[in-house]
């Protein structure tokens, strides 16, 4: 079975309980990434993946091993990153904070 990918945009408070989902899936990784280092950090510590603070450079990643991405950053910035991550031809997850 293919591994399936997930990647956490934006690492505030909401991001534990997705992570943590993500997590509980069977052949499933994570990677985090947020504008601020020592969330995305604290996060990726937690789950042990990796982790970006350009919110473009995750759904970007070369190895295309996300395919999914999880949207958790202020509602005034999901166009932005959805259509990015469109582009990129990953399927997205969008949570109103």
């Amino acid at each position: 079975m293919k591994r399936l990918g997930f990647g956490i945009m934006g690492c505030g408070n909401a991001s534990k309980v997705h992570a943590e989902g993500i997590k509980s899936i069977e052949n499933a990784g994570l990677v985090a990434a947020s504008r601020t280092e020592n969330s995305a950090r604290k996060l990726a510590k937690g789950c042990n993946c990796d982790y970006y603070t350009d919110l473009d450079a995750s759904p970007k990643r070369e190895d295309t091993d996300i395919d999914a991405v999880v949207i958790l950053t202020l509602n005034g910035l999901h166009s932005d990153i959805g259509i990015k991550a469109a582009k990129c031809g990953k399927y997205m997850w969008l949570k109103n904070l």
